[in-house]
C-alpha cells in the first residue's frame, strides 16, 4: 500500500477506537476507556500521523474528573511544600534522562521518586543516587490492577507528600499520571521532561511547563501540538558517562593502517525507501579500501547482510554494547543513521572527539550540540558529507583541531543543573522558539509511512499490554494482528 492509502487505513483504526472510547465513557466504564486510550496513543506513536489529539486529551480529562468528584471531593487541593515529585513511567536505569534530573533535583530539593513495582530491580543505579540525597522512593503495583486502581496509587502518593513540583517522564501513552495531573492542576506546578520530541504522545493539556531538549522540539511542540510559547523552555541534556569502564575490543583484527567507520542503535533508523544510508556506505567503502564498517544495534539487519556479503570482512555487525564511549575512542568516525539520527550518539561521540557525520533529513537532527548549526556535523548533500569523511581518514591535523572542536560541544553537568535551578525559579529561557520558524515535518512523517504495511498496521494493537481490550472492543483487527505477528515470528524462525 502507498503511504497515503496506508494513512487512511490508520485513520479509519484511530477513528473507530475513538468512537468504542466514547462509549465506554458513556456507559462509565471508565478503565476500560483508559486501557482504549493507551492502545490508541501508542497506536498514533507508532505511526505519527499527527502530534497531539484533543479527543484523546479531553477523554483523559473527563476521566480524570470523575475519579476527583467521586473519590475526593475537595482533597485535591491542599497547601505545597517544599517537595518534587518525579514520576517515572519507564523504570529504565541507563536510558533517557532520569539520572541527569534526579542529580540535578536531589541537590536543591527533596525527591520523591515515583516508578512501578516491577521496575524496581532494574534500576540499581537510579536507587543508589536517590540513596546518596537520602530522597525518598514510592512504588506503584500495576500487577492485576486496573488503570483506575494505579491511578489511586499515584495519588496516595500525591497526597503524602503535597508537592509543590511535579516531574512526569513516562512513555507516549501514559495515561496514569495524566489523570493525576489533571487531578492535581490546582495544587502542583506540572513539569513534562519531552524525551519524545519527534512523534505523539498524551499529556499536552494537563502540563504547566513542557522541557524540550532542543529547538526542534520546541518548536514542534508550539507549532504542532499547540502548547503555548510561554509553557515551553528548552533545556539540554548531557550524557552520563562512565569513565572506568574498560573498551571491550573490536569484534574484528584490526591491522595497522585500518581505520574504523562506527555507526549503532536501532536498525529502522537506517532505512528508507531509497537506501540512502547504505547507498552512503557503499560508496564510503569503495572510495576507502582501508575502512573497516562496524555498526552496533539490533533490528532489521538485511540490508546490513547485503552490503557485509559486498565487503566481506570489512563490515560488522554486533549487539548494542555497553561501553559505547570507550568504543568512540577508538574509533576514526562516527557514521550518523539516516534517515533518522540519535542524539546520545551524537554525544558520546562529540565528548570522545570524534566528529558525528550526519547528512541531513529535514531538521530531525538539530541541536544535539551546542552551536551545532557551525561545527561542520550535519551536511545538507551526500557530496559535502564525503568530502568530510575524506579529510577525516587522512588529514591528522585536521582530525586534531576537530577533536577540540567536538570536546567542547556537549552541555556541562554544571550548566544543566544550574538550567534546572532557574526553571524551578521561574527564570527559565523561551525566547529561542522564536528562531525555529516553519518547520516542515510532512517529509519525516512520511518515513514513518513508507516503513509499515496493513499487516504492521493491524499488529500495533497488539503490541501492547491491554491485548484483552483490543479483542473485547476491536476483535477483528486485534485478532488479525495478532497472526500477522505470528506469521512473522515463523518466518523468522
Amino acid at each position: 500500500m502507498r503511504s497515503k492509502d496506508i494513512k487512511g487505513y490508520i485513520e479509519k483504526v484511530v477513528d473507530e477506537l475513538k468512537k468504542r472510547i466514547s462509549i465506554c465513557i458513556c456507559k462509565e466504564k471508565y478503565n476500560d476507556a483508559l486501557s482504549l486510550i493507551s492502545i490508541c496513543s501508542f497506536f498514533l506513536y507508532s505511526t505519527n500521523i499527527y502530534y497531539t489529539d484533543e479527543e484523546l486529551e479531553k477523554d483523559v480529562e473527563i476521566i480524570a474528573n470523575f475519579i476527583s468528584n467521586t473519590q475526593f471531593a475537595s482533597a485535591n487541593r491542599y497547601s505545597s511544600n517544599d517537595c518534587t515529585v518525579f514520576y517515572d513511567g519507564f523504570g529504565l536505569n541507563n536510558r533517557g534522562l532520569v539520572q541527569i534530573y534526579l542529580q540535578a533535583l536531589c541537590k536543591i530539593r527533596r525527591v520523591v521518586y515515583v516508578t512501578y513495582l516491577d521496575r524496581k530491580e532494574c534500576i540499581p543505579d537510579v536507587l543508589k543516587i536517590l540513596e546518596e540525597y537520602e530522597s525518598k522512593t514510592a512504588f506503584i503495583c500495576r500487577e492485576k490492577r486496573t488503570k483506575i486502581e494505579q491511578i489511586m496509587q499515584l495519588s496516595d502518593i500525591v497526597q503524602e507528600y503535597k508537592p509543590e513540583n511535579f516531574f512526569f517522564y513516562a512513555p507516549p501513552d501514559d495515561v496514569i499520571a495524566t489523570s493525576v495531573m489533571h487531578m492535581y492542576k490546582e495544587s502542583m506546578k506540572r513539569y513534562q521532561i519531552n524525551l519524545t520530541d519527534h512523534a505523539f504522545w498524551i499529556g499536552t493539556r494537563c502540563i504547566d511547563k513542557c522541557i524540550e531538549f532542543r529547538r526542534y522540539g520546541a518548536r514542534i511542540s508550539s507549532e504542532y501540538r499547540g502548547i503555548e510559547s510561554k509553557k515551553i523552555t528548552i533545556i539540554p541534556f548531557y550524557p552520563i558517562i562512565d569513565k572506568s569502564r574498560q573498551f571491550q575490543g573490536y569484534p574484528f583484527e584490526r591491522e595497522p593502517g585500518q581505520k574504523v567507520i562506527f555507526s549503532g542503535g536501532a536498525l529502522y533508523k537506517t532505512i528508507d525507501e531509497k537506501g540512502i544510508y547504505y547507498t552512503m556506505l557503499d560508496s564510503i567503502l569503495s572510495h576507502h579500501e582501508n575502512v573497516i564498517f562496524w555498526y552496533a544495534g539490533s533490528g532489521d539487519d538485511s540490508k546490513l547482510l547485503n552490503l557485509r556479503e559486498k565487503y566481506p570482512k570489512r563490515v560488522f555487525h554486533t549487539d548494542e554494547r555497553s561501553d559505547l564511549f570507550q568504543i568512540m575512542e577508538n574509533i576514526d568516525v562516527y557514521f550518523s543513521t539516516y534517515p533518522m539520527c540519535g542524539g546520545l550518539m551524537f554525544q558520546y561521540a562529540a565528548l570522545a572527539g570524534v566528529v558525528p557525520v550526519t547528512l541531513k533529513h529535514g531538521d530531525i537532527s538539530d541541536d544535539f550540540l551546542i552551536d551545532q548549526d557551525n561545527i561542520k556535523v550535519e551536511f545538507a548533500d551526500q557530496e559535502s558529507l564525503y568530502a568530510e569523511i575524506d579529510r577525516l581518514l587522512s588529514d591528522e591535523t585536521y582530525v586534531e583541531q576537530r577533536k577540540y572542536q567536538m570536546k567542547r560541544s556537549v552541555i556541562s553537568q554544571d550548566s544543566f543543573e544550574k538550567q534546572v535551578i532557574k526553571l524551578l525559579n521561574n527564570e527559565d529561557n523561551d525566547d529561542a522558539i522564536a528562531e525555529y520558524q516553519n518547520i516542515d515535518t510532512e517529509e519525516f512523517r512520511k518515513w514513518y509511512l513508507e516503513k509499515l504495511t496493513k499487516a504492521d498496521v493491524d499488529s500495533l494493537l497488539v503490541n501492547h499490554d491491554s491485548l484483552k481490550i483490543g479483542i473485547k472492543y476491536y476483535p477483528f483487527v486485534t485478532i488479525r494482528g495478532g497472526v500477522n505477528i505470528l506469521k512473522r515470528k515463523v518466518v523468522q524462525k
